[in-house]
Formats: C-alpha cells, sequence, structure tokens
C-alpha cells in the first residue's frame, strides 16, 4: 500500500533503535544519527502528493516504471 511521503517517513523513523542495552551490565550504546538509503516506487495520489512504497519485488522488466532512491537521515535531539 503507497503511503504519502509524510507518513513513509514517521513509519521508518518510528522503527529505529534509540539505544541497545546489555542485561548483565547495564552498559548501553545509544543511535543519535542513522541515515537511510532505500529503492521506492511512487506515485502522485488523488490529492496531488507524492506517495511511496518498497518494492514488492527485485525483478525489473523494461515495461515497469524504474525505481526512485529515497535518502534520509534522522538525527535525535538531545531532549530525547
Amino acid at each position: 500500500m503507497k503511503q504519502r511521503v509524510s507518513e513513509f517517513l514517521v513509519d521508518l523513523s518510528s522503527d529505529l533503535p534509540s539505544a541497545v542495552v546489555e542485561a548483565d551490565t547495564g552498559e548501553g550504546l545509544g543511535v543519535k544519527t542513522f541515515s537511510l538509503s532505500v529503492p521506492i516506487e511512487s506515485t502522485i495520489d488523488e490529492a496531488g502528493e507524492l506517495a511511496v512504497t518498497l518494492p514488492h519485488g527485485r525483478l525489473a522488466t523494461g515495461f515497469d516504471a524504474p525505481h526512485g532512491r529515497l535518502r534520509v537521515s534522522f538525527v535525535r535531539s538531545e531532549a530525547e
């Protein structure tokens, strides 16, 4: 199902890890910056906004529109 770009980015960011903590020692590793580059299929929806989804497969034919690429970086603020 295709989503508006804003919804797609919210879904991507909510799945990113914030930290990993070792249960035995309590030591952890936080993630402050996360960069992604993912292939996307895109169309313009009925409202005239860009709608995207991840590709459904790896097979590409000469009849299909080429995949686009979304490059995004997420940076966590100190308050998070």
